[in-house]
């Protein structure tokens, strides 16, 4: 049988196993097995090097793409496993999407599986783990991120704008607190009007290498590791390291001052000087050399 979408199919696909005749001549001519499909029926083996998961949509549509799996080769689970090869998604925010992510599985929109069925009509043997082929339908990395962009100008704004946009990413001039559109994302720098506003409404926000980074590893990064709170601290950890590095010098220098040395005498006479940011333990030590030279 090669129709899939027949009324008779339907009355006897409960009764018996259904493999299309191409199916059987793919299997003899690449020396594979016919797989054993969960839903008994077999139209095409475009998935039968697939494991395949779905994540974010409806009952109703998890249970259509899992028939369709099954009837292309493939294997359909409900959890995403060590063995999985693809997820199916329309968005990035899933926890499903961020265990892919990390785990090198490809994760890709529903034209993935729709574009194979039709493919296998005209190409008995294809496969839609083929990388040139699972690229073209890769899920884009900023799929259904509401974004704002504050604080740059000129082609800077632009090329951040172009990257959001061509990379399916929503993108709105301003905050959006209702619906679908509600804003995820903002991308800023510190001293942006819209720093404390999107804080405050506790969304997301990063810098604009997140936006650059994301595009060039093919896949939503994690904020945290972009996050303006976590930068600043970071930069303040580095002020103080620096300025306690700096403290430390400033004490040996002043512990290996020989105050029995007069020839300063009268190099500072006559200045006033004002000291400041020392410890009081530097201070003093100051004091007593600077003393002795005037």
């Amino acid at each position: 049988m090669n129709r899939f979408d027949t009324t008779f199919y339907e009355e006897i696909k409960k009764d018996y196993r259904i493999i299309n005749p191409m199916c059987i001549i793919t299997s003899l001519n690449n020396s594979v097995k016919i797989p054993i499909s969960s839903c008994r029926s077999l139209a095409n083996m475009a998935l039968r090097k697939c494991r395949v998961t779905t994540t974010s949509f409806s009952e109703k549509q998890t249970s259509l793409i899992r028939d369709q799996v099954s009837l292309m080769g493939g294997e359909y689970t409900q959890h995403l496993l060590a063995n999985t090869t693809h997820l199916i998604s329309e968005e990035v925010h899933s926890k499903k999407y961020v265990c892919a992510v990390e785990n090198s599985i490809e994760v890709v929109l529903c034209s993935w599986l729709d574009e194979a069925w039709v493919l296998s009509r005209s190409n008995p043997s294809f496969v839609a783990v083929n990388p040139s082929y699972t690229k073209i339908h890769r899920c884009p990395v900023f799929m259904k991120c509401n974004v704002v962009v504050a604080g740059f100008i000129g082609e800077e704004r632009d090329e951040i704008v172009n990257l959001l946009k061509s990379n399916r990413a929503n993108y709105t001039k301003d905050i959006v607190m209702d619906g679908d559109s509600q804003t995820t994302h903002l991308i800023t720098k510190p001293v942006s009007n819209m720093f404390k506003i999107a804080r405050e409404r506790h969304i997301i926000v990063v810098t604009k290498d997140w936006v650059t980074d994301c595009v060039k590893h093919a896949r939503r990064l994690p904020e945290e590791n972009y996050s303006l709170e976590s930068k600043q601290k970071k930069v303040v950890a580095i002020t103080r390291h620096k300025r306690d590095t700096t403290s430390d010098v400033i004490t040996e220098k002043l512990n290996e001052l020989d105050f029995e040395v007069n020839s300063c005498e009268e190099f500072l006479g006559g200045c006033n000087i004002y000291l400041c940011g020392f410890t009081m333990t530097q201070t003093n030590r100051i004091k007593k050399f600077l003393n002795l030279c005037t």
